[in-house]
């Protein structure tokens, strides 16, 4: 089976699907890691194929936005009204991803 994890979180959201990403390759299945450039050591040493997923953020930047959305009360509204244009190119990426890595 051919499997993309993706995940734009911190690292209680990335390094559990590092995990099963691990689990899934060694049960034999083919796993790409779709997320930002922070994790792409991580992900390759598990020994899983890094796929970059914008934006390229650096630590500083990305903590940044992560405290930013800890304080609204929901990270989808503070997403969609403080970088719209991040939503739009984020789900033309999500729908062109799915497209490539469709084996």
């Amino acid at each position: 089976m051919r499997v993309l994890l993706t995940s734009h979180g911190s690292t209680g959201d990335i390094y559990p699907l590092i995990g099963l990403g691990r689990a899934l390759r060694e049960a034999g299945h083919h796993v790409r890691y779709a997320t930002a450039p922070l994790y792409q050591r991580e992900i390759e040493k598990a020994g899983l194929e890094f796929v970059l997923m914008p934006p390229e953020w650096g630590p500083e930047i990305f903590a940044d936005f992560m405290r930013e959305i800890n304080r609204c009360c929901s990270s989808c509204i503070f997403i969609a009204a403080r970088c719209p244009s991040w939503v739009k190119s984020f789900g033309a990426w999500t729908m062109n991803c799915a497209r490539r890595t469709s084996w």
